[in-house]
């Protein structure tokens, strides 16, 4: 518990759910596919690219529940990005998730209505 508090505190910065270098080799023999590495070196699990490939897939019993939340979450992820350009602080998170969606997006090529770009 208190190694969880200082990944999140210390280390997370991002909406991301960091996996600890204690627990890497369990999470890499049973998630491999949900594991991505940052630009910071730590990783994290990446529900973004996760979700989106099952959206990409179209094998999930709840396909359409999955499509529109991922377009409420694209039009959330706009709005917030346009709301929050006077808090740096959170701007930058922001600025991190849709650099992460755009990622995952640009990684499908049925995905293209959920990207960011205009």
């Amino acid at each position: 518990l208190v190694r969880t508090v200082e990944l999140e505190s210390m280390i997370a910065n991002y909406p991301r759910i960091v996996i600890s270098s204690e627990v890497l080799h369990v999470a890499k023999k049973f998630a491999p596919k949900t594991l991505a590495r940052d630009t910071d070196g730590v990783f994290f699990l990446d529900y973004i690219r996760f979700g989106l490939e099952g959206i990409a897939l179209g094998n999930s019993p709840l396909h359409e529940l999955s499509v529109a939340g991922a377009r409420k979450a694209k039009d959330r992820i706009l709005v917030q990005l346009n709301a929050t350009t006077e808090h740096p602080q959170i701007y930058n998170k922001l600025q991190w998730l849709s650099s992460r969606w755009q990622t995952a997006v640009s990684a499908e090529k049925n995905l293209s209505e959920f990207s960011l770009r205009r």
